[in-house]
């Protein structure tokens, strides 16, 4: 004889509905916390000119950084000749740290990188600026109680004549800057500014590209 099958309660299909609806899985639960940790935010500022030759060095920089980065909400970029048009997108943006890349004249060999700091540069930075970099950095730094990080980056020139190429120095040189800047990134080492993080050394992306490496 066959005893017969217990029954089981029944939910109303809304309350069963609830109760599978509040359950979430342990990724979705890490997936929210992952939300709500804030991560540095960076900008690339590339400034320049594309149609004189070295002078196209900052968007250069910028383009083949992105092309390695790709769209990150954490990561902010700009090209352009006229920096101060864009204080208030990237003020908004309130980045961690702004990198900027500029060609420099710092009487060294073309593809020279050197770190620029601000009393330089009206005598390094050498990009058609309708206005000068400095007062970009005085209307960025307008109002802030404390003083946000900027790291300039200046390349020297080979030639900056109307119509011409970028060099092949300049090209390999700000190839190498965008690898190293993007590699720091990927390994979460950009949120320490690059030249707090090198100090005074005479070739120091060569430095960090070792470092990669390891």
């Amino acid at each position: 004889m066959k005893l017969p099958k217990p029954k089981l309660p029944k939910f109303a299909s809304g309350r069963k509905k609830r109760y599978v609806e509040s359950v979430k899985s342990v990724s979705d639960i890490f997936g929210e916390i992952d939300k709500e940790i804030k991560k540095d935010r960076f900008a690339m500022l590339g400034i320049g000119n594309d149609l004189k030759g070295d002078d196209a060095a900052g968007w250069l920089v910028a383009d083949l950084l992105k092309e390695q980065i790709g769209n990150d909400v954490n990561f902010l970029f700009v090209k352009t000749a006229v920096p101060e048009n864009h204080v208030r997108e990237i003020a908004d943006f309130s980045p961690d740290l702004l990198i900027i890349a500029d060609a420099a004249d710092f009487r060294k060999a073309p593809g020279t990188v050197k770190f620029i700091h601000e009393h330089q540069i009206s005598d390094t930075l050498v990009s058609t600026h309708t206005t000068p970099l400095t007062l970009f950095l005085r209307l960025y730094q307008a109002d802030q109680v404390v003083k946000r990080r900027v790291t300039i980056i200046g390349i020297q020139r080979q030639s900056s004549e109307f119509g011409q190429q970028v060099s092949e120095p300049v090209r390999q040189a700000s190839g190498r800057v965008a690898k190293i800047i993007a590699g720091l990134y990927k390994k979460g080492m950009l949120g320490v500014s690059l030249e707090r993080e090198l100090g005074h050394v005479s070739n120091p992306f060569k430095k960090v590209a070792d470092r990669l490496k390891k």
